[in-house]
C-alpha cells in the first residue's frame, strides 16, 4: 500500500514525458518541406552559392504556404542570384521587402539582407539614387545585424556609388570598415581588396 504514491508519481511523470514528446513531434513534423529545403539553400548560401541556388530553384513555389516562407524565399533566391554573379533588374525580391521591411517583420539580419539586396537590384538597373537609399536605410540596421559578411558588402557597394560621386573620404571610410569586418571573418582576399581601393581612393 505505501508503494500507492510512487505509482502515481511515476505514471504522473511518465504521462508528462510523453506528452512533451507528443508536442516536439508534432512541431517538427509541422515544418514545412518548403521551409527545410529553405534553410538547407541558407546554410550552403556562404561556400557553395551555386548548390544554394539548385536546392532553391528546385522548391515548388506553390507550396510556400505562408508569407513568411514567401518572403524567406524570395530573400535567399535574390541572395543566390547575386552571390552566382547573375544580375538581376526583376524585383523577385518584392516579398521579402513587403515582409521585412513594410510590416517590420523578421530579424535585424533579414531587414539588413533585404535592403542590400534591394540596392544591389536598383544598381544592376544603373539607378544609382534609390540604390544609395537603400543602402542608407540598411545601414540603421549595422548596429543590431550579427551578418557582418553582408554590411561589409554592402559598404563595398556604397563604396561605388561614393567612389563615382568622387565623395573620396566616404568611399575610403566604407573600404576600411569593410575590410575590418572581412578581415573578422577571415576573408583574406576581400580584406586585401578593400585596403587597396582605400589606397587607390
Amino acid at each position: 500500500m505505501k508503494q500507492t504514491p510512487y505509482i502515481i508519481l511515476s505514471i504522473i511523470i511518465l504521462s508528462i514525458i510523453v506528452a512533451l514528446a507528443a508536442l516536439l513531434w508534432g512541431c517538427a513534423c509541422s515544418r514545412s518541406q518548403a521551409d527545410l529545403r529553405l534553410e538547407e539553400a541558407e546554410s550552403l548560401m556562404e561556400e557553395h552559392p551555386d548548390s544554394a541556388l539548385t536546392v532553391i530553384d528546385a522548391i515548388d513555389t506553390l507550396r510556400l504556404d505562408s508569407e513568411r516562407e514567401r518572403a524567406r524565399y524570395a530573400l535567399l533566391r535574390s541572395m543566390a542570384l547575386d552571390k552566382n554573379l547573375i544580375d538581376t533588374t526583376d524585383f523577385i525580391l518584392q516579398p521579402a521587402i513587403d515582409y521585412y521591411v513594410e510590416r517590420d517583420k523578421g530579424s535585424a539580419n533579414e531587414k539588413l539582407r533585404t535592403l542590400y539586396y534591394k540596392g544591389r537590384i536598383f544598381q544592376n538597373r544603373g539607378d544609382d539614387d534609390n540604390a544609395m537609399r537603400a543602402f542608407v536605410t540598411a545601414r540603421d540596421y549595422e548596429g543590431s545585424a550579427t551578418d557582418t559578411l553582408t554590411l561589409a558588402r554592402l559598404l563595398v557597394a556604397q563604396g561605388s556609388i561614393f567612389y563615382a560621386m568622387e565623395s573620396w573620404k566616404m568611399f575610403i571610410d566604407n573600404s576600411l570598415l569593410a575590410a575590418k569586418f572581412f578581415k573578422a571573418k577571415n576573408r583574406t582576399a576581400l580584406e586585401l581588396r578593400c585596403l587597396a581601393k582605400s589606397l587607390s581612393g
